[in-house]
């Protein structure tokens, strides 16, 4: 991909996480990316192409990032395991990219089998890193189920922090450590989560 078609997605990205992915103009692509309005369609045929090439910039990203290595030491302490797995996960959410992602699936853009995609690599990525816990916990066997049981709670807390995180967003006062903020919170009601779900599958 050449510098100024990327500076084109990029300018779609952060206006559309700004503003709504709903209402941003050519023009104002174009100004935000510092080329006339015309010489955008020398790179894309279309608008819908850059919204389209966008999503699959994100996914792309998202999968890279997925395929990165989960480094979790030998811990006897289960619910560790489960902390620290998912603490990889929320890791990788910090990035710019996954940023304009989350902004993107709360504002429930419907981009048809795109954002379908975007949305299942998340709750897979989830569920990846959850079933190597169970792995490492020594319940490899119903790691599957668990892994299931438990991917949809996790998601929904995410759920939860994306809505307000997506408006300071959009609203221009978003700092890194609103983030980190979203994330600790996250982690904290991850780990009532797992209290109860480690319980459950002892009993």
């Amino acid at each position: 991909m050449n510098d100024t078609k990327s500076k084109i997605i990029n300018s779609y990205l952060v206006l559309g996480a700004q503003k709504g992915y709903d209402n941003i103009s050519l023009s104002e692509i174009a100004t935000y990316t510092g080329i006339k309005k015309a010489s955008i369609f020398s790179h894309f045929k279309s608008y819908e192409e850059i919204k389209t090439e966008s999503v699959n910039f994100l996914i792309s990203t998202l999968r890279e990032l997925n395929k990165k290595s989960i480094n979790i030491p030998i811990n006897n302490n289960h619910k560790i395991i489960l902390e620290l797995s998912l603490n990889s996960f929320l890791n990788t959410l910090i990035s710019e990219p996954v940023i304009y992602l989350i902004c993107m699936i709360e504002q429930k853009r419907t981009y048809n089998k795109e954002f379908k995609k975007l949305s299942d690599d998340i709750v897979f990525m989830i569920y990846s890193r959850l079933e190597v816990a169970f792995d490492l916990m020594g319940y490899s066997e119903n790691a599957d189920i668990y892994s299931n049981i438990l991917t949809s709670s996790v998601n929904e807390i995410l759920s939860n922090y994306s809505a307000t995180f997506s408006t300071t967003y959009r609203e221009d006062i978003f700092e890194k450590k609103i983030y980190e903020e979203y994330k600790k919170q996250a982690l904290e009601d991850f780990s009532f989560l797992f209290d109860d779900f480690l319980l459950m599958i002892k009993k």
